[in-house]
């Protein structure tokens, strides 16, 4: 049977759904992952911007990181949020730029 014009054009209708379901999809993984970001980054700055290897891990744990690997992401690039300092683990002025610009989250 011939595939009629309705028919054509439900299936890029259903085509352009899952299209845009997968689009929003990808932004809330987005999302959380940069909001898991932010949480950690406003952890570290209430604590005064500096807290040792135990808290930093801990304050990973808190905000979703379950493996503390994960965490590495935050010392990387010319830009790094944070910065090691001995036992410590310090916010840089580019993670506190990052704050200011995309906001803290409790």
């Amino acid at each position: 049977m011939a595939t009629t014009r309705k028919e054509r054009a439900l299936r890029n209708v259903e085509r352009a759904v899952q299209e845009l379901r997968a689009a929003i999809e990808a932004e809330a993984e987005e999302d959380w992952s940069m909001n898991r970001w932010r949480r950690l980054l406003t952890k570290v700055e209430s604590a005064g911007g500096s807290v040792d290897v135990e808290e930093w891990k801990r304050l990973g744990r808190e905000s979703g990181y379950t493996n503390p690997r994960g965490l590495g992401g935050f010392y990387r690039g010319a830009n790094g949020s944070m910065r090691r300092e001995g036992d410590r683990r310090v916010l840089t002025d580019a993670g506190r730029r990052f704050l200011d610009e995309y906001g803290q989250l409790a």
